[in-house]
């Protein structure tokens, strides 16, 4: 679906993820942003995409910005881009 990003996970050692999240084209946003994950992070995260759990549920240890980059594939510095002069 076109308004949903786009994910890419690899697996880096045994137990730690990299997972690449990609804004849709429609959002105007550009480039790709990536979090890593430990092993029980990434099977928290998959259940979590699968609607189990809200992300702050599944991953509460992450940062509200990593969870954004999860969700979106917005980056904190695109954000600040996007909303710059915005109270």
């Amino acid at each position: 679906m076109m308004f949903k990003p786009s994910r890419k996970h690899e697996h880096i050692t045994d137990d730690i993820w990299k997972v690449t999240v990609t804004p849709p084209k429609i959002s105007g946003f550009k480039g790709s942003s990536s979090v890593y994950l430990s092993d029980r992070q990434y099977r928290a995260y998959l259940r979590w995409l699968d609607g189990h759990w809200q992300i702050q549920e599944a991953l509460p240890e992450l940062t509200a910005s990593e969870r954004e980059i999860l969700m979106s594939g917005i980056s904190p510095q695109e954000w600040d881009k996007f909303t710059k002069g915005e109270e």
